[in-house]
């Protein structure tokens, strides 16, 4: 098993699973926007979809991050994974497995609790993943 790459907020790039830890508001929000932009200039048909992990239900990072009719690249961008649902948890286990090249998920943890552990543990277990501490 591998290890995620740890990088500073301000080297953030996109790769297949990007971690966006800390309590650092600011920062993240630079990062992600960073990646954002490198991705919007690599290819202006990105998709981009945004999802609250306290309100995620089964099945939806499947379905945002699969690849589409066109072949567009997508963003997929899940914030609160200190709030998030048993079921992302699953679904991301899943996803880790088999990441979809076309895809880059930014997932956004405050590090003001613990849920989602194992799903975190995962991801910076993971050779596809780079984590940014913030």
């Amino acid at each position: 098993m591998g290890k995620a790459k740890q990088v500073s907020w301000r080297d953030a790039k996109p790769a297949s699973i990007v971690f966006v830890s800390g309590p650092e508001e600011y920062l993240a929000d630079r990062a992600m926007r960073s990646i954002r932009d490198q991705l919007k200039t690599l290819d202006a048909g990105l998709e981009v979809h945004e999802l609250l992990a306290g309100d995620y239900t089964p099945g939806q990072l499947i379905a945002v991050a699969s690849p589409s009719l066109f072949m567009e690249p997508r963003l997929v961008l899940i914030t609160g994974m200190e709030k998030c649902s048993d079921a992302l948890i699953e679904d991301g286990l899943s996803y880790l497995l088999e990441p979809s090249l076309e895809t880059t998920i930014v997932l956004r943890h405050n590090s003001s609790s613990v849920r989602g552990m194992k799903l975190i543990d995962a991801i910076r277990a993971s050779d596809n993943a780079v984590e940014i501490a913030c």
